[in-house]
């Protein structure tokens, strides 16, 4: 096989028909199909084991959801092909997405690509992600970022419609599991980078994100997201930026953080504002954890800076300060 699609899919009776059979549809025929039931417990199951019976699937059942991150290493180990594409289980692809991947990644040397991801009415949903002097992704949203519809250099890409050699997969030791969820896609595209690789946006591979757009407003999802992003933004700085940039994010992004947790406290939201609290603290108490990946990350001890344009996209200071703090202004 060529592509490995490999869909870490929890609770998704809504969307993974759908997904599947999207798949199955493409002009191009060399993949295979791996899927990890992430201890779902609605019918995802049930839909899984009837596709099997007229497509050929490969279904890997986790007992429990130990993070997407744990789940699609474990389908990229039974992966037999030379590109890993991670869809989420709430995606379609476009008939020619997998001959674009087949064709980009046979005359480029890329070690990974974004796809186009659109909303299901149409609109950008990500061209992929540069990051913010606070530290915080921003997502490139605008047709003038790439208007003559070619592939270009990004800092990140969203796992709903991301492509890894699985020799760079290797390489970078896939997923850190210690991401249960959110920005794990941001750490391996930076790890991609610093492993001397690049990631390119591909406009033309499109992939449909259904649920993009659809927040989960519960209490206790915002406080979920709260800690692991808090948590997991914190540490992708320590773990990857050179000591010129961890100087100047890792300030950036705390403040960030604080601020956001005083405007909980000041709508007694305790509850949210602790959550912050605590993934900060995580980082406190994993700070030997963190420097053993670091080391690992810059290759025993060798320096990688990243070109600003890279890290931060090619925009001017004042916008670029305006950049990445919807997330938190919004969580």
């Amino acid at each position: 096989m060529n592509i490995s699609i490999i869909i870490a899919a929890y609770n998704s009776e809504q969307y993974i028909k759908r997904c599947v059979e999207s798949i199955f549809k493409s002009d191009y025929k060399n993949f295979e199909v791996i899927i990890i039931n992430n201890g779902s417990h609605d019918k995802t199951v049930s839909i899984l084991k009837k596709l099997q019976k007229t497509h050929p699937i490969h279904l890997i059942q986790n007992d429990v959801n130990a993070g997407a991150s744990v789940a699609r290493n474990r389908g990229a180990k039974k992966a037999t092909g030379k590109l890993l594409f991670f869809l989420d289980h709430d995606t379609t692809i476009a008939p020619n997405c997998l001959n674009e991947i087949h064709t980009f990644f046979s005359k480029k040397s890329a070690g990974a690509a974004q796809c186009k991801l659109l909303t299901p009415t149409g609109e950008i949903d990500s061209l992929g992600h540069f990051i913010s002097y606070g530290g915080f992704p921003y997502e490139i949203t605008d047709e003038k970022e790439n208007s003559h519809n070619k592939p270009f250099k990004v800092l990140g890409a969203k796992t709903a419609g991301l492509v890894i050699r699985k020799s760079v997969f290797k390489k970078v030791d896939g997923f850190d599991e210690d991401y249960i969820i959110s920005a794990e896609d941001t750490d391996i595209s930076w790890r991609i980078w610093l492993a001397k690789s690049s990631l390119y946006s591909l406009p033309t591979a499109i992939v449909v994100h259904y649920a993009s757009n659809q927040k989960k407003q519960t209490s206790a999802y915002r406080t979920r997201i709260l800690y692991e992003g808090s948590k997991n933004l914190i540490n992708i700085i320590l773990k990857n930026a050179d000591i010129y940039r961890l100087s100047l994010l890792l300030p950036l992004n705390i403040v960030a953080w604080i601020g956001l947790s005083i405007k909980y406290v000041f709508m007694a939201d305790f509850q949210s504002a602790q959550a912050i609290y605590t993934g900060i603290w995580w980082n406190i108490t994993h700070l030997y954890k963190t420097w053993d990946k670091r080391i690992t990350n810059y290759l025993d001890g060798t320096i990688v800076v990243l070109d600003k344009n890279i890290l931060f996209g090619n925009i001017s200071f004042i916008d670029l300060i305006k950049k990445g703090w919807r997330w938190a202004l919004h969580a």
